[in-house]
């Protein structure tokens, strides 16, 4: 029972009874929950979606949305995306990488990534259909997610017995990931039948191919590459209903 507070401690900003984690382990064994925390946070920012599209003009509430996906992790997510652009794109040997993805300073590149995934996002909710944004930010929020999971059943800890990844990666088991993906293509059917799946499967790709990106660039997994994947996932999950007319 702790496990599901001790995730949304971890994951968001929300405030939860039970969630303090004493160890590293204890914090891994919350792995399997986060498509449960996916679930409870989605669900909580298309209310939230809802309301301030009835509240403001699309741009304003593009904004805000944009600002409420970010700022519900802590920007814990983006601060990885940002970490690794400015280790993947430095071209540094591996060594290199690693030391520079674990600088709390922002590079030019992680600036760069940060504007442009914030301008995706919000460019696709200012032009989305009304009726549609609710349901793409709940799943947005999920998907991104469930794709941790599937990062850290696919990629092996770049620095063994040290960081985040280590911990999780280390810690998965593949009933884990096949219950989250079982969940992604589930809800995806649910929320937006066809397109919902076509979505889900649009999630494991980017997984798949950032999850190989990055272990060309360092050889596995850190905790900066599990943020980034969901950040990029969230961001396809808002960009191609916006660029496909299937989905308008």
């Amino acid at each position: 029972m702790r496990r599901l507070p001790q995730a949304i401690r971890f994951l968001t900003v929300l405030p939860t009874p039970w969630g303090n984690v004493q160890s590293g382990e204890e914090l891994a064994r919350t792995a399997p929950t986060f498509p449960l925390v996916g679930l409870l946070v989605g669900a909580l920012l298309g209310l939230l979606a809802y309301g301030v599209g009835l509240a403001f003009p699309p741009q304003i509430a593009a904004i805000l949305m944009t600002a409420a996906l970010i700022g519900i992790s802590g920007a814990l997510h983006l601060d990885g995306l940002a970490d690794c652009a400015d280790g993947f794109f430095s071209s540094r040997p591996r060594e290199r990488i690693l030391e520079i993805m674990k600088d709390s300073h922002i590079g030019t590149m992680g600036a760069v990534v940060i504007l442009i995934l914030i301008l995706l996002k919000v460019t696709s909710l200012a032009h989305l259909p009304a009726e549609n944004i609710p349901k793409l930010v709940f799943f947005a929020v999920f998907a991104g997610r469930c794709s941790l999971l599937l990062c850290m059943n696919l990629l092996p800890p770049a620095t063994p017995g040290a960081g985040l990844g280590s911990l999780f990666c280390s810690r998965c088991s593949l009933l884990a990931i096949l219950w989250s993906l079982l969940a992604l293509f589930g809800v995806g059917w649910y929320l937006l039948a066809i397109p919902g799946l076509m979505l889900a499967g649009s999630t494991v790709l980017v997984t798949l191919l950032f999850s190989g990106y990055a272990y060309w660039k360092i050889r596995g997994a850190t905790g900066d590459v599990l943020g980034a994947t969901c950040e990029l996932v969230e961001a396809t999950v808002l960009v191609i209903p916006f660029t496909f007319p299937l989905f308008q």
